[in-house]
């Protein structure tokens, strides 16, 4: 597939997407109504935020479990559909405003926005829901749940965990056998590993594909993907800036020799012509258009979203993308630590939360409770979410849908998921979250790729910028 042609089919699937849902009455587009007023939301029993997906899946899924719910509970629900990438300025409006929501849900809410919330007293205490249910979820989702509440002095559950997303790395088999290579010779050995893919495309520039390159590493600081790989990097040279006590480590000098020689490794691929130039300026789509339009072998990506795009109806009609998906293109995990220790994953668990406003906070939990009952949860990850996230309710690890060997990507990703992970470091202190919202890592990376600067002075910005975050946030406690 041409990229012109996927970005095409991106757009259609986007245009389609938001048509179906505002044919539907219970839903409504943000970006196209006004804001409402208390009055207009009193209307309904519960207000809900939801993401808006690209698909009419990802939309009309939580649209039909609404009505559900709606029908067997009494209560009435005015749910909007708003985009990734307008939440956090609709929610400030909203909370000056006094119109924030009862519920909200965002995938990338407990990356850059919850802990924040929580922090500041605006999110309601959960525990009532899950403490009941402890036992039906995995430790690390309880964990990333459990926020710091700066009012009240100490932690509490303030977030219903739905779902987990971890990175992994997608390559294309096809490719490596045109360099005489095969999946089953990749190193597990850090250096090896990326030697590996370096090594293919050096392989196939001599048979002629002269554009190709071996990764798709982020440089960018639009993307997300770029802290989402740069944390990994940072993992394996067990460059750790908080402990489990939330306390900042980044005065340890051991601390800025690892992230100087973290910043040197993730960039050097990028110096030596394996990663395309363009990648500094990539937004979240970028590597995984470059992947698809065949750009580059491999690529690290925040969900199983790359693979999961060919994923289609096994029929005549399907024949190119289901040879994708079965056959050409391969999921692994990160490799071992250059000491030679096992890397784990670091997992964001997406989370719903109910608003401390919320008028009836009955009704907000009633439908919170609805929603991560097992069978209502499994149907909005297999159809809405289509497996890119995984699941974490214990319950659900039993579906075929999550463990069957002949999906070669999602019973890797679960594999993935059942091995060794940990959570991102806000979960130790929320101040971890402002590293991330404002893309630290995407701002020095690009630093040393397009203005030359040195990884030493590339880490001691990093690190000055770092402490500015955690100074502020303790001067507001």
């Amino acid at each position: 597939m041409t990229r012109r042609l996927l970005v095409i089919l991106l757009c259609f699937f986007i245009s389609f997407g938001l048509v179906t849902c505002s044919n539907d009455s219970s839903v409504s587009n943000l970006s196209s109504m006004p804001a409402k007023t208390t009055q207009q939301q009193s209307k309904a029993d519960v207000t809900i935020w939801f993401n808006q997906g690209f698909l009419p899946e990802e939309n009309n899924v939580p649209a039909a479990l609404v009505r559900k719910w709606e029908k067997e509970s009494g209560f009435t629900a005015n749910l909007t559909l708003i985009s990734d990438s307008g939440i956090k300025s609709e929610l400030q409006k909203a909370i000056a405003n006094g119109t924030t929501p009862d519920i909200l849900y965002n995938p990338s809410g407990d990356l850059t926005l919850f802990p924040k919330l929580a922090w500041q007293n605006v999110l309601a205490d959960v525990s009532d829901i899950l403490e009941p249910i402890k036992q039906d979820y995995t430790p690390l989702a309880l964990e990333s749940a459990h926020y710091w509440n700066n009012t009240s002095k100490k932690r509490s559950y303030y977030a219903v965990p739905i779902a987990q997303q971890l990175l992994h790395i997608s390559y294309w088999r096809d490719m490596l056998t045109a360099a005489g290579l095969t999946d089953a010779a990749i190193p597990s050995d850090w250096n090896g590993f990326w030697g590996f893919w370096e090594k293919a495309q050096t392989i196939l520039r001599a048979k002629g594909r002269t554009e190709l390159y071996a990764t798709g590493l982020d440089m960018s600081p639009l993307a997300t993907d770029t802290f989402w790989q740069f944390e990994h990097v940072l993992e394996a040279f067990d460059a750790k800036l908080v402990d489990q006590d939330g306390n900042l480590l980044i005065d340890d000098p051991a601390f800025r020799i690892k992230l100087v020689t973290a910043l040197t490794g993730f960039t050097k691929a990028f110096k030596g012509g394996y990663v395309p130039p363009n990648s500094t300026e990539w937004t979240d789509s970028g590597n995984n258009n470059s992947f698809l339009s065949r750009e580059v072998i491999m690529t690290p990506n925040a969900s199983l979203s790359i693979p999961l795009t060919q994923k289609f109806e096994n029929n005549v009609y399907n024949r190119v993308s289901t040879d994708a998906y079965l056959n050409k293109i391969g999921t692994l995990k990160y490799p071992d630590k250059p000491n030679n220790q096992k890397m784990p994953s670091i997992a964001s668990f997406k989370q719903m939360v109910m608003f401390d406003s919320a008028v009836n906070k009955t009704a907000a939990k009633s439908l919170l409770k609805f929603f991560i009952q097992p069978e209502n949860l499994n149907e909005f990850l297999k159809r809405a979410n289509k497996g890119r996230f995984l699941p974490v309710m214990t319950k659900l690890f039993q579906d075929p849908f999550w463990n069957n060997p002949s999906d070669p990507h999602i019973s890797a990703g679960m594999k993935q998921a059942l091995g060794i992970t940990r959570p991102f470091a806000f979960v130790y202190n929320p101040a971890y979250s402002d590293i991330l919202s404002q893309n630290i890592w995407g701002k020095v990376i690009a630093s040393i790729v397009k203005d030359n600067v040195t990884p030493d002075q590339a880490a001691d910005n990093a690190i000055a910028d770092i402490k500015k975050i955690f100074a502020d946030w303790k001067k507001n406690a």
